[in-house]
């Protein structure tokens, strides 16, 4: 069975044909889901990423590009409120060292290159290729300058995502990246902090991963 015949058997057992978007549920009729690629930055599409990421306990923020920075300063006081560590550095991927070299360097906060495990720190910071407005999901690309070991590393996980990049469905993702996504490491979904409740059916946050999950969109 080819791919299109799974996902339409899946969709045939749901309540209604397609994924339903904030504004068709308000009048509780399905949205129309298009043949053509609708990824970027339809309000739509962010009001869906927006209220998928409210239920996994993400929290987001809009930030023009030039204001990125000071963001990512006010992240590490301020979100995580009561902790004593906010004053530690932030552990980056070679991606996001390279991004901050092309930042002014006022309000930079303090980095630590990441090199493997034993640099964890309590606060990191990746770059999201895409976001997926159907699951409320961070698409992370594996490579050499952002290994896939960091999501799971730091307590406190903030994620830069470009506002072009979210995708309101699976496919249109799948679509854009064609034959690309067979040179990369590997892909992972990301749809929240870490949650388990292995042991006792007691929910644990953290256990596999960060305690919280911070994404700034970014305007183009």
């Amino acid at each position: 069975m080819g791919k299109s015949a799974i996902l339409a058997a899946l969709r045939s057992g749901r309540t209604t044909s397609s994924p339903v978007s904030p504004s068709a549920a308000s009048t509780g009729s399905p949205s129309k889901k298009k043949e053509s690629i609708q990824p970027h930055s339809e309000l739509t599409s962010l009001k869906w990423l927006s209220a998928n990421f409210s239920r996994s306990e993400t929290t987001w923020e809009l930030s023009k590009a030039a204001q990125a920075v000071a963001a990512i300063a006010v992240w590490r006081r301020g979100h995580v409120k009561g902790e004593k560590n906010t004053d530690h550095p932030i552990l980056v991927t070679r991606q996001v060292e390279k991004w901050l070299k092309t930042r002014p360097a006022k309000g930079r906060p303090e980095i630590v290159p990441y090199s493997g495990p034993q640099t964890s720190q309590p606060f990191g910071l990746s770059i999201a290729a895409a976001a997926l407005a159907e699951t409320g999901n961070l698409v992370m690309h594996s490579s050499g300058d952002s290994p896939a070991a960091f999501q799971f590393l730091c307590d406190h996980h903030c994620v830069l995502l470009k506002r072009s990049r979210i995708y309101r469905y699976y496919e249109d993702y799948w679509r854009v990246m064609g034959k690309d996504a067979a040179h990369l490491r590997a892909i992972n979904w990301i749809c929240g902090p870490s949650r388990s409740a292995d042991v006792e059916q007691t929910l644990q946050l953290g256990a596999h991963g960060p305690l919280s999950l911070h994404v700034i969109i970014l305007e183009q």
